[in-house]
């Protein structure tokens, strides 16, 4: 059954003529296909609601295309609220993935089913539109923003933020059976990563990369590989690193394979370093390491970790200090040594999540509170709310070091 936030974005169909035979037989032609199509959809929807359900908590952009949650900003915060703002009014059903901020004025927060706009300043939502449950939102600047109503690209523009757009893109492979794992805008083109999860004719799962002009059916270059991956990150060159069990491929913006490693572990999960190395957590045998490499293939170093089942990807500091989360702790490694661990409230019902800000302070969502820890793994502050809530978000900075962070029903600023 379809949302009513899709229903709302549905035509209808509008007939005349002087014929009234002749209509009412072609709206009952139009109603029977219609029922035929509803019931191949529901029964198609009972094989993909459980892997839906499954991915879902793992779409999500991270703050950058190099998923290493590195902010772009000092932290000032002191842990003391600065306002509240309850975003969802109508009491939409869903849960928040991601607080975007633009800028310092707008944000968006991806809940979903639907994305918010919200207006910093005026502390005011704007309203929502719908949105793909298998995919997230991605800016390209401090205005546009790209979203998949149905598995179209769609762009607009943070001001026109309501205006139905006219201008979607089609995407290869973003079905009812994949789901995004990369989308990069660029000015006259795109980057996407295609994560097929097969479906009931054909099971099998497979990668798809590709490059591809906005206004064009046909791409400039693909590049399929069978099996999953881990959510690829993307250098600042444009080299995307395809992780998979046993091997992993450096693919050059032009569509090439650079480097092919073949490995004895399997990747968990894996993002870039600002220093331009690649940080993956592994499970190899019964052991979780974290391993770090450049992009020729050299392994620089490892470390075993006593987390088995990380939240993000690893998060990297500006000092390629390694932050690993899970839901009980934080693991700190450095150069192959293992620095501190600090214990988090462990909570199955959400995942914890963190960010780096620009002067290495570790910004943690821990069930309800958020907490700030300093480089040696010493707690700075901390800020809390009523038992019950629930912090969904990874924490993020504006301009000038506030924090921002929500929960499913508020959003919250910290100063």
């Amino acid at each position: 059954m379809e949302s009513k936030f899709y229903m709302q974005h549905k035509q209808g169909i509008k007939t005349s003529g002087k014929k009234p035979v002749m209509m009412i037989f072609v709206l009952l032609t139009v109603y029977i296909q219609w029922q035929i199509i509803a019931l191949q959809q529901a029964r198609s929807s009972e094989f993909s609601e459980g892997r839906g359900k499954m991915v879902a908590n793992c779409i999500q952009p991270f703050s950058n295309p190099q998923l290493n949650s590195l902010l772009q900003a000092n932290l000032s915060a002191k842990g003391l609220l600065y306002w509240k703002l309850e975003y969802n009014p109508e009491g939409i059903i869903g849960t928040p993935s991601s607080l975007i901020l633009m800028n310092d004025a707008q944000a968006i927060l991806d809940y979903n089913y639907v994305f918010f706009a919200v207006d910093m300043l005026n502390k005011k939502v704007l309203g929502f539109r719908a949105k793909s449950l298998n995919t997230f939102i991605a800016i390209r600047n401090s205005q546009e923003i790209f979203f998949y109503p149905v598995h179209r690209l769609y762009q607009l523009n943070f001001n026109s933020f309501m205006d139905e757009s006219d201008d979607s893109y089609f995407t290869p492979g973003l079905g009812q059976y994949s789901r995004l794992a990369v989308l990069i805008p660029y000015i006259d083109y795109f980057i996407a990563g295609i994560q097929k999860l097969g479906n009931p004719w054909n099971q099998q799962p497979s990668f798809l990369l590709l490059k591809k002009k906005y206004m064009e059916i046909d791409t400039i270059w693909e590049l399929d590989r069978p099996g999953s991956v881990v959510l690829p990150p993307v250098s600042m060159d444009g080299k995307s690193v395809i992780a998979q069990e046993g091997l992993i491929s450096i693919v050059n913006s032009d569509g090439q394979i650079q480097n092919e490693v073949k490995v004895d572990f399997i990747p968990l999960c894996c993002s870039i370093g600002i220093d331009n190395l690649i940080y993956m957590v592994c499970r190899t045998g019964l052991k979780y390491m974290v391993k770090v490499m450049d992009f020729d293939g050299n392994m620089r170093w490892e470390t075993e970790t006593s987390i088995t089942q990380p939240n993000q990807p690893p998060i990297i500091s500006r000092e390629s200090t390694v932050f690993i989360v899970g839901n009980s702790k934080v693991d700190a490694m450095s150069n192959g040594q293992k620095l501190w661990e600090f214990q988090l409230t462990g909570s199955d019902s959400s995942a914890q999540l963190a960010s780096v800000s620009q002067d290495s302070m570790l910004l943690v969502s821990d069930g309800n509170r958020i907490i700030c820890l300093n480089k040696t793994g010493e707690l700075v502050w901390k800020f809390s709310i009523a038992k019950g809530g629930v912090f969904k978000t990874q924490p993020v900075l504006d301009s000038v070091g506030k924090v921002f962070v929500a929960t499913d029903k508020s959003i919250f600023a910290l100063k």
